[in-house]
């Protein structure tokens, strides 16, 4: 029974959450401020339940290259601000 306990306070079953909500909180957990974004018909549902998050913000690009791009740019800068 300990373990079940243990368990479920680890991983807060005690509330219902999405897993757009836990990858949400787990991020701003791990730091992460900006998320980039390819809005599309298949991760509208997901993007919604991250947007719910105040402390993340959703960079939207219209597509992966220039997600990767973006991405890559940002870095650069940041490593050279260093």
């Amino acid at each position: 029974m300990q373990v079940t306990s243990a368990f479920s306070q680890a991983f807060n079953m005690g509330e219902q959450r999405t897993l757009g909500q836990h990858l949400a909180s787990r991020l701003v957990e791990l730091g992460v401020q900006d998320f980039f974004a390819v809005p599309g018909d298949y991760n509208l549902v997901l993007l919604d339940q991250l947007l719910k998050e105040p402390k993340l913000n959703m960079i939207n690009t219209c597509n992966e290259l220039s997600k990767l791009r973006i991405g890559m740019s940002i870095l650069t800068l940041q490593r050279h601000a260093k």
